[in-house]
């Protein structure tokens, strides 16, 4: 049975043209239709597990991240098992000029680094008072994208725009085996230093973590399609070591490849 919440807000916009629609906490995730194609804008917080977003560009996503969803603007999510996320849709004539005052866009719809609103977000679903529901979701909203700083100058808009396209390659290759920060220095013209350091620059995470996220997403991808070897799903992930891919799932889903295909089994 579903635990999620969502709360239909009503009345009048109070704040520049933007209308709350929903306030969502959705527990499960995996039972909805994909891909969604919204019709309003919303902003979702990662609460549980981890996935990619994908745009097509694929971004991955971990709890306290923030994403952001556009009118028109088909996306999909693959993620663990666990996730969860909550979100508030809104609407109004003043959404996209403030989003874009932000620097908020379909080409970087994802904010690392919320962690310390969860609890604020949680506190203010579950308090029922129809009466108030519209301005504690409209609060809730612009408290969440008054931590959002724009970035306004030449040079961080050339990283974005490299990064983008050094992110699509990743994408395309994951499942190369000999991906690495330096066949990226090779394809770009960049050192590896420098490719680095757009990815703690925009995403926050390291190269590293970025490409086990896809590889290991992946290999979820397989095993929920009913593949069971491991050595197999190792080696379409990009892993020549399956010892080395055990350790990596492991540290990501607590549980060996083994002990997930066994679950799926089990689950069937």
């Amino acid at each position: 049975m579903s635990n999620s919440v969502c709360n239909f807000i009503s009345g009048e916009p109070h704040s520049g043209g933007i209308k709350p629609v929903h306030f969502v906490y959705e527990t499960d995730f995996h039972s909805l239709r994909q891909p969604f194609f919204p019709a309003v804008f919303s902003v979702f917080l990662v609460i549980k597990g981890n996935g990619i977003l994908k745009y097509p560009t694929a971004f991955p996503l971990n709890v306290g991240d923030l994403f952001f969803a556009f009118p028109s603007c088909r996306y999909s999510l693959e993620a663990s098992p666990d996730f969860e996320y909550m979100y508030i849709s809104f609407l109004g004539e003043g959404c996209h000029a403030l989003l874009k005052e932000l620097g908020i866009s379909a080409q970087s719809p994802v904010y690392h680094g919320f962690e310390h609103i969860l609890d604020f977000w949680k506190q203010a679903i579950h308090r029922k008072a129809d009466c108030h529901m519209t301005l504690l979701t409209e609060s809730v909203l612009l408290y969440t994208l008054s931590f959002i700083q724009p970035e306004t100058d030449q040079a961080n808009a050339v990283s974005g725009n490299t990064f983008n396209r050094i992110v699509a390659y990743v994408d395309r290759h994951f499942r190369d085996p000999l991906l690495s920060l330096n066949t990226l220095a090779t394809e770009f013209s960049y050192t590896e230093k420098y490719i680095s350091s757009l990815f703690t620059k925009h995403m926050d995470i390291p190269f590293k973590r970025y490409l086990n996220t896809l590889r290991i997403q992946y290999a979820y991808t397989l095993i929920d399609n009913g593949e069971t070897s491991v050595a197999y799903i190792a080696e379409q992930c990009g892993y020549s070591d399956a010892v080395y891919f055990t350790k990596v799932f492991k540290s990501r889903r607590h549980m060996t490849p083994t002990e997930y295909i066994e679950y799926k089994k089990a689950d069937v």
